[in-house]
């Protein structure tokens, strides 16, 4: 049973924006989200999605599972509770609980949980952990970044 953790692409999921450049931008996100978890589910046959957060990748992702049929697991952040170590809490509980196959990681842009959340995957000795490349026109599709894979 192959579990995929997805983590960042903050706000990629909202729905109100105050610009069409925002609002098409979103759509892209969007895609690009759904487009990974399509590739990688043809490659090793997804049976689990786990997402941290009510935003971003992790709701488009536990979009797409409802769509393909696949379980999903949402972790929350209790801020009442943990305060401003909420996330950091949540994320090592997701980790840990969910003990995930395969993590992927969306890029954010001003996410500074990201580059913490990498680190910690890697500390729990996680064999396939991916950070997506952004999608832009040049790249139009979505790469799995094989440099950020852990070994």
């Amino acid at each position: 049973m192959k579990t995929v953790l997805v983590y960042g692409g903050m706000l990629y999921a909202r729905a109100l924006f105050q610009t069409a450049t925002e609002r098409s931008q979103a759509v892209v996100e969007r895609n690009h989200v759904l487009t990974v978890l399509g590739t990688l589910h043809a490659e090793v046959d997804i049976q689990k999605v786990i997402a941290c957060g009510v935003d971003g990748a992790g709701s488009v992702a536990l979009s797409w599972a409802s769509i393909v049929n696949v379980d999903f697991d949402m972790f929350s952040a209790d801020f009442t509770r943990y305060g401003s170590r909420a996330m950091t809490v949540r994320d090592d509980f997701a980790l840990e609980d969910a003990a995930p196959d395969i993590v992927v990681v969306f890029p954010s842009k001003d996410d500074p949980y990201m580059v913490e959340f990498l680190a910690r995957a890697r500390m729990h000795q996680l064999r396939r952990v991916f950070e997506v490349r952004p999608c832009c026109e040049q790249h139009p599709l979505p790469v799995l970044s094989p440099a950020t894979a852990v070994q």
